[in-house]
């Protein structure tokens, strides 16, 4: 996200969204359902702007981790 150029408050939001839908699923399995979970439990507490911001910081953290997959199993198979 630094490298985006996000403000700190940007990040330090993100950082807070993610930590919360983490907690919200402890160690249940990362699913679909588990998003609309998640989703629903939001609609019951916030208005859609909030909403809408955890849920964007939710798809970049699973974009970044998907990103970091990708580069690992890369470097995995170009040792071989």
């Amino acid at each position: 996200m630094i490298d985006e150029e996000k403000s700190n408050s940007t990040i330090e939001g993100y950082r807070r969204n993610v930590k919360r839908f983490i907690e919200f699923i402890g160690k249940s399995k990362i699913n679909k359902n588990t998003v609309l979970e998640y989703k629903s439990a939001l609609m019951n507490m916030y208005k859609t702007a909030t909403i809408n911001a955890a849920l964007s910081a939710i798809n970049s953290f699973f974009a970044f981790i998907n990103k970091k997959l990708r580069l690992n199993t890369y470097c995995l198979s170009a040792r071989v």
